[in-house]
């Protein structure tokens, strides 16, 4: 009897072992994931020959009133906003052939949100970096060489499950973008001011 106890404690902290091991893996994988996303997100909104792009398309410029030349430099300070490195959107410009401040105050109250939301974002990707680093360490001090292996089931099993929440939200957004849309806002807005 004593001989099966000792066999099922084991066996126990054998599942323990490798549950924990797993579990570090897929938290690695999902941070890797979370960082991997914020960084494309970073990569296309701070990407200043898109925007050119997308204005040229779209005709903003001629629409506006604006030179294309100027556009950019509004872009562009809207960006070192977003970024942190500029303290307001208190930005003038010519427009329509007359000197003007470009934004009004409802739209940089709420570019305030838009900001706070973006430096959240830089946030959650460096608490992720440091989340990816502290699991991969401690798989190495306790998996040693079989972190590899362990790195690799659980970052498939990780990425799985990220791809079918990322998939669940493109079939919402094909059935309507709008009401999607929107419930993005009510959550991380607290006033109507994106509206």
């Amino acid at each position: 009897k004593m001989v099966y106890v000792v066999k099922e404690m084991i066996k126990r902290r054998i599942f323990m072992k490798k549950t924990v091991f797993d579990l570090g893996g897929m938290i690695a994988g999902i941070a890797l994931l979370i960082i991997l996303l914020l960084t494309s997100v970073q990569l296309v909104a701070f990407n200043h020959s898109y925007y050119r792009s997308e204005y040229r398309k779209l005709d903003r410029p001629n629409a506006i009133g604006i030179s294309e030349e100027n556009l950019m430099k509004v872009t562009d300070e809207l960006l070192k906003y977003l970024q942190d490195r500029r303290e307001d959107l208190l930005i003038k410009t010519v427009i329509n052939g007359q000197e003007r401040y470009v934004f009004n105050d409802r739209e940089i109250r709420h570019m305030v949100d838009v900001k706070d939301l973006f430096l959240r974002g830089y946030s959650l990707r460096r608490w992720c970096v440091w989340i990816v680093a502290a699991c991969l360490i401690l798989l190495w001090v306790f998996a040693g060489k079989r972190m590899w292996r362990i790195l690799a089931r659980s970052f498939i099993a990780g990425a799985t499950l990220f791809l079918l929440f990322i998939l669940l939200l493109i079939g919402l957004l094909q059935t309507d973008f709008t009401r999607y849309f929107n419930r993005f806002h009510y959550i991380f807005f607290t006033n109507d001011l994106w509206q």
